[in-house]
């Protein structure tokens, strides 16, 4: 076997120097690792990873002080115009940008960094084009064969312009738990691979001021996502979707203009009732299934989870996936950029448009307001919410805000806890009694009673 030291030392300098010089870049006299950019490093910590990185990627190669000062002098002090021979220059920006390998990008003379890089099961070589047990998870999940090949469209058509991105979101929601959201989202994530994706537990960060790790990725994969209705959050997440250019903000850094190529992706487990009328940023698909936890198929729909977990961990299966979804042809009535909602119509998708129309705000605030109640214990709140209007628990708050009524936790009717009750600014509660607005120390026990009758309760009802 030939080795650097057996090739014409000239030869080996070019090849080191090409090495050392592919790792790092440079600005205001400070370096920063290609795959870790948000670290400054010292001349002589560069220095001292690159020795160690050398002799593990090189480990027939006799590194000689000699050949190591010649190396540094190269791609770090001299001055010439040899690009694969010096660290480049990084003008600071950091793009994904799919349609190239290489990490850094040159532009007028400086380098950006690639934030994309090509997942290493792409490089498995083979003839397969098999989906595996996809399709079986697909039928187990989705309500309808339309549905789960919209979804397969949407990941063929991202994969297939991988320098491109959609203007419409996945959005798997099942009010069960166990149902397969997680793991196919895993499955997507693995076929763009985890390094070019961000996985993220709430649209904090991907809403917040520094948002620019996020948006720098290829995949968002976005779970427990819930919004409160006509938030600054939901306007920020369409934008995010649909722009292609975006303003970002890294920390110590100035804001700047970047091309954004994320799909996105979001999961729930609660109504995204706050979606507006008519909504095409986002196709939501209802996976609840017998296989959820707790249902009548739910063994055999883990056994199911379990075997696709285990087979695309191969990248030999991951890489016929990828083979077989790069084929596929797509619905003519798929389209990446404008959602076709009356082909893709769902009855989840329609309920959430009635929702849009009487929404579960002026539904609470019609059944109060026909109760002419002024105070109500949280426990009652939460059923008229949940079984009456169908809403989320978790909207509570959001939606008491919106109605401008107030929480407190107090002790009444002889506890010795403290319960949390709602109440109008029309009125205060002190020490388990109301006053104000024709009451004066009316007994807050007493009143709840009163306004929780057989009688009062039909108003709810038939309000709703």
């Amino acid at each position: 076997m030939t080795t650097l030291n057996d090739q014409n030392p000239d030869t080996t300098l070019d090849k080191i120097c090409a090495l050392a010089s592919s790792w790092f870049v440079r600005q205001d006299n400070k370096f920063y690792a290609v795959d870790r950019p948000t670290v400054k490093l010292s001349q002589n910590d560069v220095q001292q990873i690159i020795l160690h990185r050398l002799s593990e990627a090189l480990p027939d190669t006799e590194l000689t002080h000699k050949l190591i000062g010649e190396m540094f002098r190269r791609i770090i002090t001299e001055r010439h115009t040899d690009r694969a021979q010096s660290i480049p220059v990084w003008n600071g920006a950091i793009d994904c940008t799919p349609s190239t390998g290489e990490r850094v990008v040159w532009q007028n003379g400086s380098v950006s960094l690639n934030a994309w890089s090509s997942p290493e099961y792409r490089s498995q070589r083979g003839n397969s084009r098999e989906y595996g047990p996809l399709r079986e998870l697909l039928s187990a999940m989705f309500a309808t064969d339309i549905e789960a090949d919209l979804f397969l469209d949407w990941v063929a058509w991202s994969l297939q312009n991988e320098s491109d991105k959609p203007f419409w979101a996945p959005f798997l929601f099942s009010s069960s738990k166990g149902t397969g959201k997680s793991t196919l989202c895993g499955i997507v994530a693995q076929l763009f691979g985890l390094e070019n994706t961000a996985t993220l537990n709430n649209v904090d960060q991907l809403t917040g001021r520094f948002s620019s790790t996020s948006l720098q990725s290829k995949l968002v994969v976005c779970e427990e996502t819930q919004l409160r209705p006509g938030s600054s959050q939901g306007n920020t997440l369409k934008m995010n979707i649909t722009e292609e250019y975006m303003m970002v903000e890294r920390k110590g850094r100035e804001a700047e203009r970047i091309r954004q190529r994320c799909c996105f992706l979001f999961t729930s487990n609660h109504l995204p009732t706050w979606m507006e009328k008519g909504e095409r940023r986002y196709q939501v698909f209802d996976v609840d299934h017998e296989g959820r936890a707790g249902g009548a198929r739910a063994k055999e729909f883990s056994e199911l989870v379990g075997h696709c977990r285990e087979f695309f961990s191969h990248p030999h299966n991951l890489a016929s996936l990828y083979a077989a979804l790069m084929e596929r042809e797509l619905s003519d009535h798929f389209n990446a950029k404008a959602l076709d909602l009356s082909h893709y119509q769902t009855s989840t998708m329609m309920r959430l448009s009635e929702l849009s129309d009487h929404t579960v705000v002026d539904q609470l605030r019609e059944a109060l307001g026909k109760l002419k109640i002024v105070v109500i214990a949280q426990d009652r709140l939460i059923e008229i919410i949940r079984d009456k209007l169908g809403g989320s628990t978790n909207q509570t708050k959001y939606l008491m805000d919106d109605l401008g009524w107030k929480m407190r936790k107090l002790k009444w009717g002889g506890v010795d806890y403290a319960r949390a009750v709602w109440h109008t600014d029309d009125v205060q509660l002190d020490a388990g009694k109301i006053y104000g607005s024709g009451f004066d120390g009316k007994s807050i026990g007493d009143y709840l009673d009163e306004t929780s009758s057989p009688e009062e309760q039909e108003l709810v009802n038939g309000q709703v």
